[in-house]
């Protein structure tokens, strides 16, 4: 038995198998493009990173690039809609709907095969202060705006209630944005979260009971998560 495809990691050994080769086009550049993959071998979703400067090749062809595509996990394309949005970020929710936030705002929900389910907006806090950065879990997610760090969440993407968080006194934008999602859940039925919000200067800071709290982190821990979010930039 050969040990050459086997990986360390600390007293256990691994190692990766190719289960089936990805059909889209090899001359795909996933760096030029905002990926959101769901999770248990679900669908992937491509759109085209209007932050990046780079000529994007697009997966299919064409002559438009203002599309937004959607594969199977094999790569084999389920959909593509044009698309005329700046997605600040997007993911796919609990039961498989893709939930896109526009810089604007706004969000869209739309389905695997690229149907629009519902569309609602975060709130009048971004109409002149565009959303610099946004996190997005299974059942919500966590918004800031662009220029003054301000925070709004929702929890349920079935009834997307907007709920503005606690104001924090920032000089320059966070690293990046995390969330832990309680088992517990309110009179509502709505769940807890726990923000984590990673500094510019090294400090981490929690969202407790309606106020920011800085997190205690051991050395160790605190130089991986800051290590994890660079890896996110």
């Amino acid at each position: 038995m050969t040990t050459a495809d086997w990986n360390k990691l600390k007293d256990c050994f691994y190692r990766k198998r190719t289960i089936y080769d990805m059909v889209w086009s090899e001359e795909l550049d996933l760096s030029q493009f905002l990926v959101a993959g769901a999770p248990f071998g679900g669908p992937i979703a491509l759109v085209k990173d209007t932050r990046s400067r780079l000529v994007v090749v697009r997966p299919q062809g064409g002559d438009d690039k203002s599309l937004l595509y959607i594969f199977s996990s094999s790569g084999c394309p389920l959909a593509s809609i044009k698309w005329n949005y700046k997605v600040v970020s997007m993911n796919w929710s609990a039961d498989e709907r893709l939930v896109c936030v526009l810089d604007d705002g706004n969000v869209l929900i739309l389905s695997m095969d690229g149907e629009l389910l519902n569309t609602f907006s975060l709130g009048s806090t971004f109409a002149s202060d565009k959303v610099g950065d946004c996190f997005i879990w299974p059942n919500g997610l966590v918004a800031r705006t662009a220029q003054s760090y301000k925070f709004v969440a929702i929890t349920n993407f079935d009834q997307p209630r907007v709920f503005h968080l606690p104001e924090i006194e920032l000089e320059r934008p966070p690293r990046c944005i995390s969330v832990v999602e309680l088992p517990a859940t309110n009179a509502k039925g709505i769940s807890s979260i726990q923000i984590m919000v990673s500094l510019a200067d090294g400090r981490v800071l929690t969202l407790n009971d309606a106020q920011w709290e800085e997190l205690v982190l051991f050395l160790h821990f605190k130089a991986f998560f800051l290590r994890f979010c660079r890896i996110l930039l």
